[in-house]
């Protein structure tokens, strides 16, 4: 965490400490799946906010194992997935097109029901093209997305067996978010952008984003501007 003197402070920044208070509530979220409180956590918001990440890092910390996946899901493959898992958390990113198939939906809802007695064991049996295979799932599912639930009855199911939250920070805090991660320098394991240097390219990149009414995105400072940054430092670009 920065210092009091460093930029980004949350004691400082009233934008950072708002966006600490609503972080805090996706890690308690992620948290009471982890420690087995709850079966499942559904977080949705617009993408580029921390949503995976805080995820990620939160489990990371706990030192609770799980298996993380991204993209396309077929019903058939979150079946295996609890095969291969039957213990762990699973993190599903961008689970969509999986929310979008009836086989799908009715899986995920065995996998996150809990039981009468109270138990922690959840009975999910897959039948389907000559396949009867049963999996006694423990674990706990994160669920990743861009997308809201909308109503339909399998949806409002799912709604009922998982805590649902709307991530979705102003540009104002993703700012001071970005200022945060700028001021460690980059990468923030071994800095090769000094953090003075990592501060500037932030701060342009809020103001380009401003002037052109874009909404800020993370993955555009780590992903992108930093690199760019890099490639023009070391003599590999044309342009600034």
């Amino acid at each position: 965490m920065p210092s009091d003197e460093e930029p980004g402070n949350a004691a400082e920044d009233p934008a950072l400490a708002e966006l600490e208070r609503r972080l805090a509530v996706v890690r308690d979220r992620v948290q009471g799946v982890a420690r087995g409180h709850h079966t499942g956590f559904y977080l949705f918001g617009r993408p580029g906010v921390s949503k995976t990440y805080t995820v990620r890092t939160t489990l990371d910390g706990l030192g609770v194992p799980f298996a993380y996946h991204a993209g396309h899901l077929t019903p058939v493959g979150l079946f295996e997935l609890l095969e291969e898992n039957p213990d762990r958390v699973l993190v599903l990113d961008d689970v969509g097109h999986l929310l979008g198939q009836q086989v799908g939906l009715q899986l995920l809802l065995a996998a996150l029901g809990n039981q009468p007695d109270g138990g922690g064991e959840r009975v999910v049996r897959y039948r389907r093209q000559g396949r009867d295979a049963t999996v006694r799932f423990t674990g706990g599912i994160v669920m990743v997305s861009n997308l809201e639930l909308h109503d339909t009855p399998v949806l409002e199911a799912l709604k009922s067996r998982v805590h649902v939250l709307r991530y979705d920070p102003t540009d104002e805090q993703v700012a001071a978010l970005m200022r945060r991660i700028a001021s460690k320098g980059w990468p923030a394991s071994a800095p090769r952008v000094p953090a003075v240097e990592c501060l500037e390219v932030a701060e342009f990149l809020v103001g380009e984003s401003r002037r052109l009414a874009v909404r800020l995105d993370l993955r555009l400072l780590v992903d992108k501007s930093f690199p760019d940054y890099l490639q023009w430092r070391e003599g590999h670009a044309e342009t600034n």
